[in-house]
């Protein structure tokens, strides 16, 4: 088969599940993991023959992204500010506003020493740790999670990326963090509410973790009550809480956060117009 051939497939096999913006973006990452070819290459070479043993690796991939299986899970790589991560079924797959919010981080570190202390509550797959740690060569990061598996992940991302943290599995429902003196700490908890399951798309619902995903409609701020009491014991007082939010919850989470003594409350959009980002100072 020819390249412009697979190409076509391709496309005719999932246009009727996903944007075609999102077919050249997975095209895109296929072709650079499994041939090592970039799309501009492949379409100088559109009309060569794929070797059989790489056309089988493409089929294999293309039958799982048919059943919205994600190409980050099905390939167990990612991209994320700069680095290539490990992710699995048992991680979140780092969104774009993600990185928003590690942006915001890092400004508002620019003028201090990169002698600073964090916390990554929740990390998933590490990205947030990660991602601060590559940029703050001397921080002092511990990254926390009540998965094992995850952990798992992070501490392969850890040795395989050589930026050096703390990997701690901790419950934050349930135990303060063993850190005094933090700069910061930041966190993208779980905050979808079960009854917004019916938005969501199946290769989202299907495949990432419900336990990083979704809090009881009962209890939607779960863990910013929580995350919000144990930074009081962990953060300095000119210190900061980060929070990746549910844009429904903006205003109640500015009005628990103020209750809590934390007056210094800052919301921002991110590229999609939603309010998806916070910062708590004392």
């Amino acid at each position: 088969m020819k390249l412009i051939e697979f190409r076509q497939e391709f496309y005719n096999r999932l246009q009727a599940i996903y944007p075609k913006t999102e077919i050249a973006g997975m095209y895109g990452i296929l072709l650079e993991d499994c041939m090592g070819i970039s799309r501009v290459e492949a379409a100088l070479r559109a009309h060569e023959i794929i070797p059989d043993s790489e056309l089988d690796q493409l089929h294999r991939v293309l039958d799982r992204l048919s059943k919205q299986e994600p190409i980050q899970y099905i390939l167990g790589k990612t991209s994320f500010y700069g680095l290539s991560l490990n992710v699995s079924p048992a991680t979140l797959i780092p969104r774009p506003e993600t990185e928003e919010l590690v942006s915001w981080i890092l400004s508002d570190l620019d003028a201090k020493t990169t002698k600073v202390k964090g916390v990554d509550i929740g990390t998933g797959s590490g990205c947030i740790a990660l991602a601060l740690k590559n940029n703050l060569a001397n921080a002092e990061i511990t990254a926390v999670d009540v998965s094992k598996e995850a952990l798992e992940v992070v501490r392969q991302n850890v040795k395989e990326l050589g930026l050096p943290m703390e990997v701690l599995q901790l419950d934050i429902l349930k135990n303060s963090l063993p850190k005094e003196g933090l700069d910061f700490i930041v966190s993208n908890p779980p905050y979808v509410c079960e009854t917004e399951k019916s938005e969501m798309r199946a290769n989202v619902l299907d495949y990432e973790p419900d336990l990083a995903l979704f809090v009881e409609d009962s209890n939607p701020l779960i863990f910013y009550d929580r995350i919000l009491d144990v930074a009081k014991e962990s953060v300095k007082e000119e210190g900061s809480v980060y929070f990746e939010i549910n844009e429904r919850f903006a205003e109640d989470i500015i009005k628990l956060a103020k209750e809590k003594g934390w007056k210094n409350n800052q919301v921002k959009k991110d590229i999609f117009g939603r309010d998806r980002m916070m910062r708590c100072r004392r």
